[in-house]
């Protein structure tokens, strides 16, 4: 459920602002400001990395008591490893925000990034039911690193 909600949050939800943000004349005041406009992709990638880690937190103290999952037994090495996940992930969503100027095209190119993520990780059925072919495209995606990483380290269950 984390790394769903994470990949949702920061390939689908993140880019956004900050095409509106960087498309609007909200960019101008910076500019006039002296701002330089580094700092609102910064200042939005610190949000964003704090909004996805509070909202792991909650799904990883309610997810036992709601759906009885088990709880990681190294839990620092959970919260070590997600953190790096979120840090992945905002890192595509903030390239999409920035390289996309257009609300439509972004969310578009988001959905193509977001679907296949989800649907070639193991995260909606599993992996062995692809094709080869899908399971190798698969296996590039920071979703799938996340999850083969966690199963690996004995984080989740397969």
């Amino acid at each position: 459920m984390t790394v769903f909600g994470v990949t949702m949050g920061a390939i689908l939800g993140t880019p956004i602002s900050m095409v509106e943000l960087y498309g609007s004349e909200i960019k101008k005041s910076f500019k006039v400001g002296g701002i330089p406009l580094w700092v609102p992709a910064a200042d939005n990638f610190i949000s964003a990395f704090v909004h996805l880690f509070i909202m792991s937190f909650v799904i990883f103290f309610i997810a036992p008591i709601a759906f009885n999952a088990k709880i990681p037994a190294n839990k620092v090495l959970y919260f070590v490893s997600l953190a790096v996940y979120i840090i992945t992930c905002l890192g595509v969503g903030t390239m999409l925000g920035l390289l996309i100027k257009s609300t439509s095209k972004l969310t578009m190119v988001s959905q193509l990034i977001f679907l296949p993520s989800i649907m070639l990780s193991g995260i909606m059925f599993p992996v062995n039911m692809l094709p080869n072919v899908l399971k190798n495209m698969g296996k590039i995606l920071a979703v799938t690193l996340c999850i083969n990483g966690y199963r690996l380290l004995r984080i989740v269950s397969e």
